[in-house]
């Protein structure tokens, strides 16, 4: 096993449950054909992140419907996705020089990234390590199911109400469940709006 399918597995173990994979198999330049047996798709932490699964491809509408923020670009897959519906982004992922992991974030309304965080970065450090800025923050997550003793249906998330950025809060009561699909066609011409003003 290579190191970053070793690392990825210690921290987050085999996915449960899984799913068929959703990546193209030249993702990263062919590193996930490479990586893929070793790190699976599907669930993973008690169902809050789905990574590499089916259905991802779906998902670049949230993209465009939160185009305030997320520029159009040519080279995109979409990676995974938490339980309050942050997407992971590979740009450029045919371009090693270039390949970036982006992070949209819809409690702060962000759409970033770090130099080093690329596919295999992504794999091998930033997520084992949870060192993505606010997406492992699984409280309001824990409180919901503790709450309604069920899980958050195949691309339905808890989406937030009034976004961190614009003086919500990390409280339950600020949540609800949503399609992502939906919820990033719904919130983006409000925040739009409210990101201008602020």
């Amino acid at each position: 096993m290579s190191a970053v399918g070793e690392k990825f597995q210690k921290a987050f173990g085999k996915p449960d449950p899984s799913a068929p994979d959703g990546l193209p198999n030249d993702t990263a330049g062919g590193f996930w054909e490479r990586l893929r047996p070793e790190v699976g798709s599907g669930y993973f932490l008690d169902r809050f992140l789905y990574l590499f699964g089916e259905g991802l491809q779906e998902l670049t509408v949230c993209l465009k419907s939160w185009s305030f923020i997320v520029p159009s670009h040519e080279d995109r897959v979409i990676l995974g996705f938490n339980a309050y519906g942050s997407l992971l982004v590979l740009e450029d992922g045919q371009d090693p020089s270039k390949e970036r992991v982006y992070v949209l974030d819809p409690l702060h309304v962000t759409y970033t990234t770090r130099a080093s965080c690329d596919f295999v970065g992504l794999l091998g450090s930033w997520l084992p390590e949870q060192r993505l800025p606010n997406f492992f923050d699984t409280s309001v997550y824990t409180a919901w199911g503790e709450e309604n003793g069920t899980v958050l249906d195949p691309r339905e998330i808890l989406g937030i109400g009034v976004p961190l950025s614009l003086d919500g809060e990390m409280e339950l009561e600020n949540f609800a469940p949503q399609d992502i699909v939906e919820y990033y066609a719904t919130t983006g011409p409000t925040y739009a709006k409210a990101m201008r003003k602020k």
